[in-house]
């Protein structure tokens, strides 16, 4: 609703993977009457102490899943939807990452060229002494998306948000791994992929 009675253009990306999605964080379902929400406002759906995750889009839930899989490990995870990216809240994150000191931006976009490598990068510099380890944006391969039977090898999901929180910020709590992305990065370079 906010869109619809402002006057300023405005472009919504509405994912599919939402529409068997309910309503999970307003008690009682979605709220009768107009519902604003404020652009360049983040929130905070999980609060955590050890790792913040961002999400953009449709990879909060797998994103809440991955977080539900590290508590029984002992890491605690602060989540924050960014729900609008232009305006675009820094403050809501640097709070958080001065409070957990590590940051994944997890995005169904293509990691290459992406929205999410830009956060990273400001946070980096925003936030560089509160940084115990370099920010990590984990979103799509940077191929064709292929078919819905693929979709799970290409859009991230918890076990991914996973492995990456595990391999970059605590190697040594890693058990074992799931899932196909132990992507070599400087060979895929190398292979223009």
């Amino acid at each position: 609703m906010t869109a619809l009675s402002s006057n300023d253009p405005t472009m919504v990306f509405e994912s599919q993977r939402l529409y068997d999605k309910v309503e999970t964080f307003e008690f009682g379902g979605v709220p009768d009457g107009v519902n604003h929400i404020e652009f360049g406002k983040a929130i905070i759906r999980r609060v955590g102490a050890d790792v913040t995750i961002l999400t953009i889009g449709p990879s909060l839930y797998p994103s809440l899943d991955a977080a539900l899989e590290l508590s029984s490990g002992g890491i605690e995870v602060e989540i924050i939807d960014a729900r609008t990216l232009v305006p675009f809240d820094y403050e809501t994150i640097l709070t958080s990452v001065a409070k957990t000191g590590r940051l994944i931006i997890v995005s169904e976009a293509v990691e290459r060229g992406s929205f999410a490598n830009t956060v990273a990068t400001n946070i980096t510099r925003l936030a560089f002494k509160e940084l115990q380890a370099a920010p990590v944006v984990l979103g799509a391969p940077n191929w064709i998306a292929p078919g819905a039977d693929m979709e799970k090898h290409y859009s991230p999901q918890s076990h991914d948000i996973c492995n990456a929180i595990f391999s970059d910020f605590f190697s040594e709590k890693r058990i074992n791994r799931r899932g196909g992305r132990g992507w070599d990065i400087v060979n895929m370079a190398k292979r223009g992929f």
